[in-house]
């Protein structure tokens, strides 16, 4: 029976290597609203090329506990 809820193997939560499909970025000091996503201004920075290291590294570690868990974990499928 099909719940409403797209199904996602794996590598859909894998965001090393990959550039994600749309990404926000926000000052929050000058933008509490989040109106003004500056993604496009920053495209090029070393800033932006920072937050999608630190991103990868954590997807990797967040992947790295998932493998663990269920290695010891008996899981099953909804």
């Amino acid at each position: 029976m099909f719940d409403g809820v797209k199904k996602y193997k794996e590598e859909d939560v894998d965001f090393a290597d990959r550039k994600p499909e749309f990404e926000m970025l926000f000052d929050l000091a000058a933008d509490p609203g989040e109106l003004n996503n500056l993604i496009k201004d920053m495209e090029d920075t070393k800033l932006l090329e920072s937050f999608r290291q630190k991103t990868a590294a954590y997807s990797i570690s967040l992947n790295e506990k998932r493998e663990k868990y269920k290695a010891v974990v008996t899981t099953q499928s909804r």
